[in-house]
This record gives C-alpha cells, structure tokens and sequence, in this order.
C-alpha cells in the first residue's frame, strides 16, 4: 500500500472509480435512448463534472459516490429490459436499485423514486400494446426485479426501518440546529427543511461561483495557499432557521455555462419527444423541491408524502435537476450534432466536441477550487494551532457559540457525555504559507486516469465517425 501511494490516494481513486461508473452508466443510458457516441459521451462526461454531483467530495460524503457507482445504471436498465425483453437486464435492473440501498439511504431513496417513475413513464405506453398482443412475459420480467430488489436489499431495508428511521426521530427531538421551534411539528419542518437552496443560488446554474464557493474556512486557507482564489460562500444555503445571516456549504451548484446552453438547445429542438419532456418537467419539478422552505407551498407535498418528513437538506434535490439536465443536454447535442451533419461543410461537426470538452474544462475548473492537496498537513499544524474546550450543553446550545460555528471558528465538536461537549477553537492562520507543488503518486496516477479516460472517449467518437466516413464512400 505504501508503495502504491498509501490508504490515502486509494481513497482519492474511489471517488475517481465512483465518479467514472456514472459516466459510464450516463453513456449507457444515452445509447439506449438511440442517441449518437457524441450525444452519449459527450452527457457522461457533463454529469460526472457536474458541481453538486462531483464537489461533494469536499464535504466528504463518500456513500454518495458509492451510491452513483450503482444507481445511475438503472435508468438504461430500464431500456434495456422494455425493449430487449431479457431476463438479464431485468434481474440487473432489481440489483442494482438494492446494492445502491446500502449506501446513502436519503439520496438512494430520491433517486429509486426517480427511477420508478421513469418506469412508469415507459411502462404507461407498453400496456397498451401488451394488452393487444397478449404477451404477458414482461410481468415475468417485472417479478424476477422485484425478486432480485427484494433479496439483496432485504438486510438494508431492516436497517433503515429499525435504525435509520428511529435514528432520525432521535436526532430531531434532541433538538439540534432547529432553535425558535415553538412545537414538536415545527421543530421537525425545520430539521427536514434545514438546507433548502435560496432561490438566488439559481443562477450558479449557469454562472459559478457567482456567490462564492464554499463556507469552509480549510478550503479557503488551502486555497489561498496554493494561489487558487477560492471566496467565501456568501449565499443563504445551510443559514439557520430566522437568522438574517450566516450560512454553510461546502460544494458547488454550477451545473455549467455550456451544459445549460446545450439544455437549452435540447428543448427547443426536441421539444415533442417524450423522453424531453419528461426530463424537463423532472428538472422544472426537482429544481423546486430544492428551494425547500423557500418556496414552502411546493415543499409541503413532499412534506407530506410517506417518509417526507425524515429527509433532511432538501438541496439534495438539486441532483435530480443536474441528471435532468444533462439529459436534456445530450439531446441538445444530438440536435446540434444531426443539424451540422446535413450540411454541406460536415467537419463543422466537430464543434460540437470541442464545445463539449470547453464545457467540461470549465466544470473541472470549478472543481479544483474543492480540493484539498496531500502535502498540506505540516503546513497547516504549523499556521492553524486549535485549543480544545469542554462546554456544557447549555452553552454549547447558546447563541454565542452558534455564531462561532457559522463564523467557522470551531471547526470541529463531539459530545462526550450527556451533558458535555467537546469542541475545537480556530486561532487566527497568520500569515499565507508557500507551499510547494509536489508530483506524487496520486497526482501520477490522477493525471493518467484522466487522460485514459478521456482519450478512451475522443477514440470512440473518432473511430465510429470513420467508420460512418467509409459506409458513405
């Protein structure tokens, strides 16, 4: 391990795999909908570069990562199963939908929801046809999913109704981050609606960092360390509940400049194909649930659907909306892409890449200002000393330290009893460090994956595009 870079580039390389699966799993979903190999990989890198989907790393949320490594390739199964009507893809459609249960049982939860209503939606068409051939063979297909969800998911779904949930409702009437409740029923709206996403940080859609980048004072310091200008988050994400200021994030929301475009494109040139239109009334519906509390008249339907009330941070909706978009924007790709085709001049074809790839440079740019290099650690011991205090819960409670947290002056609290808490107080960084760029083996092996992957991806599309070439001649 050692002489492989150590536990922690293996970590780094699982998000790389993670992240990498669900482009993957993006293309395959893309093929099954008859969409070209620029339309398809084009939309797998746009989703895996996408700001929420990929700078949660800063955040730590590894079960999200371990969830796409599965999830994502539903959506194709789907496909797959309707229009191939094989055993094998029905039975990898209800394992996938367990396997991803294991990890990040909130997200899974939103995005199996997704998923089968993506279901129903190519379901719906189907039955009249299945009702006039008499070919019952897909409710065989349809058990042997729901079999195969059942059995391998069977042990995770126990754990959520008998911990995850009971967990919850724990964590709700200790009463954390929900002060100025006046009742049991308010205090759990506030819990669940804690992180809903300010109408405002609509535009880091299309523009990024329009309000910053993150409230992390580390990222921060990290990055002034290494000459990238990473600002402070100023938004309302993550801001406690009637408090006209302060706030906490640590991830982008920019889906991208070009990607949007490309969505954009997407709809207007497909505008009555079904798949569009549900993808967009997806993205249009999602985009909404994340406002949360900021638009409480929509939220209060989730609110109220069966276990609506558990799902904490309704910003994790913001993912739907980038799967949605990306999907659309493989659309706006196609159209593009079948546009310059028909013209006389057909290398004017390769804009489209080449746009693509812009778009993903600008996403990966945004990216960097998430992340944390190796060789940090002696340089940060030496400008960042904390103190360790213990404080009672009252005062861990009270006002006064809430602003710390906001202020990021305590960076990090453990309760240690049941009346104590146990935080670390931030000093002052003092002055900017140098800190030097050292080539190490995660950088070797980051850069190669990237190049692997990518170059995997430009072959493809030049390879069929000659293929195509030589059928025409």
């Amino acid at each position: 391990m050692v002489f492989l870079g150590g536990p922690y580039v293996w970590q780094e390389l699982k998000y790389v795999f993670s992240v990498f699966c669900a482009a993957l799993a993006m293309v395959y979903f893309c093929r099954g909908r008859k969409l070209s190999r620029a339309a398809s990989y084009g939309a797998g890198l746009m989703l895996s570069f996408s700001g929420y989907w990929l700078t949660l790393f800063s955040a730590g949320h590894y079960g999200w990562f371990q969830w796409m490594t599965y999830g994502v390739f539903a959506f194709g199964l789907i496909d797959r199963a309707f229009d191939k009507k094989e055993l094998r893809h029905w039975v990898l459609l209800g394992s996938t939908l367990a396997w991803g249960s294991f990890y990040q049982s909130d997200l899974w939860l939103l995005f199996t929801v997704f998923t089968a209503a993506y279901f129903l939606f190519r379901a719906v068409p189907k039955a009249i046809d299945i009702v006039k051939s008499k070919d019952y063979q897909i409710f065989k297909g349809i058990g042997v999913a729901l079999f195969a969800f059942l059995l391998i998911g069977a042990s995770s779904f126990y754990s959520a109704f008998t911990k995850d949930l009971s967990g919850r409702d724990e964590q709700i009437s200790r009463g954390e981050t929900v002060s100025g409740a006046k009742n049991d029923e308010e205090k759990r709206w506030i819990f669940t609606t804690n992180w809903s996403m300010g109408v405002e940080d609509t535009k880091e859609f299309f523009v990024g960092s329009v309000h910053g980048d993150t409230s992390c004072q580390l990222t921060q310091w990290i990055g002034r360390a290494h000459g990238k200008d990473v600002k402070p988050y100023t938004g309302s994400l993550g801001r406690p509940y009637g408090a006209k200021e302060g706030n906490y994030r640590q991830h982008s929301l920019y889906i991208g400049t070009i990607t949007c475009l490309l969505a954009l494109l997407g709809l207007t040139f497909w505008r009555k194909n079904r798949t569009v239109l549900f993808f967009a009334v997806a993205a249009i519906m999602t985009y909404l649930f994340s406002l949360g509390r900021n638009f409480e008249c929509v939220y209060r339907i989730v609110y109220a659907l069966p276990f609506g009330d558990y799902l904490r941070a309704p910003v994790k909706w913001h993912h739907l909306t980038e799967f949605s978009v990306v999907v659309l924007a493989a659309f706006g790709v196609e159209a593009c892409w079948n546009y310059l085709g028909g013209l006389k001049n057909r290398s004017l074809r390769w804009m489209i890449p080449v746009a693509v790839i812009l778009g993903v440079l600008l996403n990966a740019a945004n990216a960097k200002l998430y992340c944390a290099p190796v060789f940090v650690g002696e340089a940060r011991a030496q400008q960042c000393a904390q103190d360790f205090k213990v404080l009672s819960t009252e005062d861990f409670n009270s006002p006064q330290i809430a602003n710390m947290v906001r202020a990021k002056k305590i960076v990090a609290q453990a309760k240690i009893s049941d009346n104590m808490y146990l935080v670390s107080v931030l000093k002052p960084f003092g002055e900017k460090p140098v800190l030097k760029w050292r080539w190490n083996t995660q950088t070797i092996l980051g850069v190669i994956s990237l190049i692997a992957t990518l170059s995997v991806c430009v072959i493809s599309v030049v390879l069929r595009l000659r293929a195509r070439v030589r059928i025409c001649e």
